[in-house]
């Protein structure tokens, strides 16, 4: 009976932690982990272009304007 309210708390402690942990991780983040270097964000959709039709990562079309 005792071993299994220990090992209830064992489980709860290591769920919470685990949960404060993410949280932390997810909440501060440094801005370099969430955007490139020209600003744009690491998980970005794809954009379709008007004329071809063909999809472009957001990385491509940033560098097509800032060159």
């Amino acid at each position: 009976m005792i071993a299994g309210r220990q090992f209830a708390v064992l489980v709860l402690v290591i769920v919470l932690g685990g949960a404060a942990a993410f949280t932390n991780l997810v909440s501060t983040s440094p801005q370099s982990l969430r955007f490139s270097q020209n600003g744009a964000p690491f998980y970005a959709h794809s954009i379709q272009h008007p004329e071809s039709g063909e999809c472009l990562s957001t990385r491509e079309l940033i560098r097509h304007f800032l060159n």
